[in-house]
């Protein structure tokens, strides 16, 4: 805070820190008293392998950051087991992509400029510590593997509903389709999906589920026609997910 005076800092914490009053005690996985779009930045280093669930975490950061916000979080890939208290998840560019999938991704990448770093940990985090004899040094030295990934992202409403559109248009082709496997032609199978969707939700990442009343899908015969024609040539064969919202759409 004293090298950006020009920006109010607010601090999370597990721990409270005597006369920093600024510090927001909290878990970031059940966080739903700090209000939603307040931060213009939200970021973490070497914090998300030792978040239990991360999945809620990205939730709770995700509701917070104000439209316009940008996110980055730095996690190891490869590194030895470090128990802070507990250490569970090591993490692929794709699966920071996935957990932060509501932003839009800026960058999204591997960091390996400290591959074959002889990293014996610390005095405080030794190799061996935690992880016990398995992780004793041995003749290579110490660990040989570290790996970081680093992603950043912004929260985008446009993109947002772009990719709301992409899951609801997979989702359209993927029941046509499979009305077609059943033996309908395309013009009754289309016909049929019209009439079947508007039972059905879909999730930005392409789950779907039943919706309450006037929620369901809305999309007119000319619409589910141009969607199957443009992206069915392009998705040529069966996927799993095809199979999976056939058989959740009770086809």
């Amino acid at each position: 805070a004293s090298e950006f005076p020009e920006f109010e800092f607010e601090y999370l914490s597990l721990y409270p820190i005597e006369g920093h009053d600024e510090v927001i005690v909290a878990d970031i996985t059940q966080c739903d008293y700090i209000e939603s779009e307040r931060f213009d930045a939200i970021f973490s280093v070497s914090v998300l392998e030792h978040v239990a669930k991360p999945w809620l975490a990205a939730e709770h950061m995700t509701r917070m950051l104000k439209p316009g916000g940008i996110m980055y979080h730095a996690a190891p890939f490869s590194y030895f087991y470090h128990g802070a208290p507990a250490d569970f998840w090591r993490y692929t560019p794709d699966a920071l992509k996935l957990l932060f999938s509501d932003l839009e991704p800026i960058m999204a990448e591997f960091f390996g400029e400290n591959r074959r770093r002889d990293n014996r940990g610390s005095k405080m985090s030794a190799v061996d510590r935690d992880g016990g004899e398995a992780f004793a040094l041995d003749a290579f030295g110490g660990w040989r593997e570290n790996w970081f990934t680093l992603y950043c992202g912004k929260k985008n409403a446009h993109y947002h509903s772009g990719i709301q559109k992409q899951a609801e248009h997979q989702v359209v082709v993927n029941l046509v389709k499979y009305a077609t496997l059943e033996g309908m032609d395309d013009e009754t199978a289309m016909r049929f999906v019209k009439k079947k969707i508007t039972k059905f939700q879909v999730s930005r990442d392409g789950e779907l589920s039943k919706a309450s009343w006037n929620k369901g899908m809305k999309y007119s015969l000319d619409e589910i026609r141009k969607i199957w024609t443009t992206r069915s040539k392009n998705t040529t064969k069966p996927n799993y997910s095809m199979f999976v919202h056939g058989k959740k759409a009770g086809m």
